[in-house]
C-alpha cells in the first residue's frame, strides 16, 4: 500500500496492514503543566548546615557579652550577635538554594535579595534583644521566639521571590503553614538553649556552647528544607528568552558563602581579641589586688564622698577587724 504523502494515517488506511512498518504522525499532545523535576546536591545541603552551626556557634558566644556587658559596648555585642546569626541564616538560605537544581536557569533579582538578608539580621536583633535581662520570663521568650521566626520565614519567602527563571512557583498551602510552625519553634528551641546554657555570670561555657551549635545547627535549615518541599515550579512558556538580569545562583551561592565565612570570621576574630584583652586587664587587677592586699603600708582610698577602702594593714594600724569598723570611727 503507498504512503500517503503529507497527510496523516487514519484507521481506515491501516485496513489490511497485517505486516510491515507504520508510521503514526498525529501523536497526542503531552500535558504541559507537570512540575519540573528538582533534586539537592547533597554535599552543598551538608555546607548549608555547618553555615547555620558556625553562626550559632559566634551568636551564643556574642550574646554571652551582652550579659556581662553593661556598658556602652553592650549595645554593640547584640549587633554583632545580631549580625551573625542574621548573615549565618541567610547564608545558610542561599547555599541551600545553590544546593537545589532544576532543569531550567536560575537567577536572582539583587534588590530583593538584599531585603531578604536585612529581615534576617533585624528579626535576630530584635529576638536576641529580648535575652539581654539577667530574669527571662515564658511569655518573654515566646515573644521573641514569634519575632524570630516570622522573621526568617519573611527573609525564606522574600528569597524565593528574587527567583527569576522560565518557572512558575507555587505554593502548597498547608506545608507553607507547617514552615511557619517550624521556624517559630526552631526560634523558640534556640533561644531557651541560649538562655538555659548560660551560668551566673552570663558565660555559656565553651562545652554547652558547641552542644548548643549542633543543636541550633540542625534545626535551623528543618524551616529552610521544609518551605522548600511546600514549593513546586511550573513551566512558565510564555517566557521565549531566558533571563539575562540578575545574579546567577551559583554567583549568589558563591557571594553567600563569601560573605557568611567573612562576616562570622570577623566577628569570631573580634571577640577573641576582646576577649584577649579583656584577660590581660583582668591580669593586670589581680597584680594590682595582690599587691594592696599584702602591703605592709596602711593605704587607703578615698573618693568624693570620702573613704570607701583600704588594705589589711590599714586595719591592723588602726586595730580594727573589718572596714564596717573603720568607717565608723570617721569623723562625720
Amino acid at each position: 500500500m503507498p504512503m500517503k504523502s503529507g497527510a496523516s494515517l487514519h484507521r481506515s488506511d491501516l485496513q489490511g496492514i497485517n505486516t510491515g512498518l507504520c508510521i503514526v504522525t498525529d501523536l497526542p499532545s503531552l500535558p504541559t503543566n507537570l512540575p519540573l523535576s528538582s533534586s539537592h546536591d547533597p554535599w552543598l545541603v551538608s555546607l548549608s548546615i555547618v553555615i547555620a552551626m558556625a553562626a550559632s556557634y559566634v551568636a551564643l558566644d556574642l550574646i554571652g557579652r551582652v550579659w556581662r556587658d553593661e556598658g556602652p559596648h553592650r549595645r554593640w555585642w547584640l549587633i554583632g550577635g545580631a549580625t551573625a546569626m542574621g548573615a549565618g541564616i541567610w547564608s545558610m538560605h542561599f547555599i541551600g538554594m545553590l544546593a537545589f537544581q532544576l532543569p531550567v536557569p536560575i537567577r536572582y533579582d539583587v534588590r530583593t535579595v538584599a531585603l531578604s538578608m536585612a529581615a534576617a539580621i533585624l528579626a535576630s536583633g530584635i529576638a536576641l534583644s529580648t535575652l539581654g535581662y539577667r530574669e527571662i520570663s515564658p511569655l518573654t521568650l515566646l515573644r521573641g521566639s514569634v519575632t524570630m521566626g516570622l522573621g526568617i520565614v519573611a527573609m525564606h519567602y522574600t528569597g524565593m521571590a528574587a527567583i527569576r527563571s522560565a518557572a512558575i512557583t507555587t505554593y502548597r498551602p498547608w506545608i507553607v503553614a507547617l514552615s511557619v510552625v517550624v521556624a517559630i519553634g526552631v526560634s523558640f528551641v534556640g533561644l531557651w538553649i541560649a538562655s538555659f546554657l548560660r551560668d551566673q555570670s552570663g558565660e555559656v561555657p565553651p562545652k554547652k556552647k558547641f552542644i548548643g551549635a549542633i543543636v541550633l545547627g540542625c534545626a535551623i535549615p528543618s524551616m529552610h528544607y521544609t518551605a522548600m518541599f511546600a514549593a513546586s515550579f511550573l513551566p512558565d512558556h510564555s517566557m521565549q528568552t531566558p533571563q539575562t538580569s540578575g545574579l546567577d545562583i551559583s554567583l549568589l551561592g558563591g557571594v553567600a558563602i563569601t560573605t557568611g565565612t567573612f562576616i562570622l570570621l570577623g566577628l569570631a576574630i573580634m571577640a577573641a581579641y576582646v576577649n584577649r584583652q579583656h584577660q590581660a586587664l583582668q591580669a593586670t587587677e589581680n597584680r594590682y589586688q595582690t599587691l594592696y592586699d599584702s602591703s605592709s603600708d596602711a593605704v587607703m582610698l578615698l573618693n568624693d564622698n570620702g573613704f570607701f577602702d583600704c588594705n589589711p594593714a590599714t586595719l591592723a594600724a588602726f586595730g580594727c577587724a573589718s572596714r564596717e569598723e573603720l568607717y565608723t570611727k570617721q569623723p562625720s
